[in-house]
């Protein structure tokens, strides 16, 4: 199983409530295919869309950053960083340096890549196509792109392969604690919501 942040896990069985539907469900999360590697699904030629392929892609925490800035250098150096608090509305800015913008938001990494109720990304659209890569609360990545085989000599070098029947944590059972409850040195949601807010 892929390894996940110390904010997120399957529960154990002695937390769960005595429900045979919500055993059955802890059973089949067990057994799920939640490792790294990578599920890759092209767009239709048929279909009217600005990206080629859409790809969902687990990586154990401590590679979580390393990826991302790898998939966000596929992007021009004007993008939108997009961000918010799970089942809230994303916030968007446009800034004219990605290179600046990695730099600031490094300082944050670890809430960036633990935190289980933040979301955030970067994203490039024009005339040509949307690129964007993104970090669900969830904390695995999905990425929607152009250039299928830049992607995937990526992927390649992270030593991630495309494993058509991989599962995601997040259509399991699992359990949630805060960044904070763990190491009180780092920032809340609401607060990484601020500091993202005036970069």
């Amino acid at each position: 199983m892929v390894l996940f942040p110390p904010t997120l896990r399957i529960p154990y069985k002695d937390e769960l409530p005595k429900d045979i539907t919500i055993l059955n469900r802890w059973k089949a999360s067990k057994q799920a295919n939640i490792v790294a590697g990578y599920q890759l699904t092209p767009v239709p030629i048929n279909e009217d869309s600005n990206f080629k392929f859409y790809a969902q892609i687990n990586v154990n925490n401590q590679q979580l950053w390393t990826l991302f800035i790898a998939l966000a250098n596929e992007l021009p150096e004007d993008v939108t960083l997009v961000f918010g608090i799970q089942d809230n509305e994303l916030q968007y800015r446009d800034f004219s340096s990605k290179t600046a913008l990695l730099k600031s938001l490094i300082f944050y990494q670890k809430e960036l890549t633990q935190d289980p109720y933040f979301q955030w990304g970067l994203l490039y659209q024009s005339n040509e196509g949307l690129t964007e890569v993104f970090i669900t609360p969830f904390k695995y990545l999905q990425f929607w792109g152009n250039d299928q085989s830049v992607f995937q000599s990526i992927m390649k070098q992270h030593g991630l392969e495309e494993i058509p029947n991989i599962d995601f944590i997040d259509a399991y059972l699992k359990i949630t604690f805060s960044l904070q409850s763990i190491d009180n040195s780092t920032l809340d949601s609401e607060e990484l919501m601020e500091k993202l807010k005036h970069l």
